[in-house]
């Protein structure tokens, strides 16, 4: 996990802990995850920046793994999808709660 803001740094970090995956997780204050690769990577930013940064985030995932996008209004799923298939994504589950979306994405 990277963000820029140290507070949701320290949350993941005990999260981590709590759910004993240390071994398996990461929690940086960077840029997102340069130089980081994984089997899943999350990304729960808004539509537009989903969208903007769909190259770089798929480069982030090894052969086989899995994109979870999240924070995503209704209106713009279809935009989103569209610019994680381009990539070489390929959508495997849209879950919806209210007007909010998250999708789930595989590296085949």
């Amino acid at each position: 996990m990277t963000d820029l803001d140290e507070n949701a740094v320290k949350s993941s970090r005990e999260n981590i802990e709590l759910n004993g995956v240390s071994g398996e997780c990461v929690a940086e204050c960077r840029d997102l995850a340069e130089g980081v690769t994984g089997d899943v990577v999350f990304a729960n930013i808004t539509a537009d920046i989903l969208i903007r940064l769909s190259e770089r985030i798929t480069k982030l995932v090894r052969p086989g793994g899995y994109v979870i996008l999240s924070g995503i209004i209704r209106s713009r799923l279809h935009d989103v999808i569209q610019a994680y298939e381009a990539a070489g994504l390929t959508v495997e589950r849209v879950a919806e709660d209210g007007e909010w979306n998250a999708v789930l994405t595989r590296w085949i």
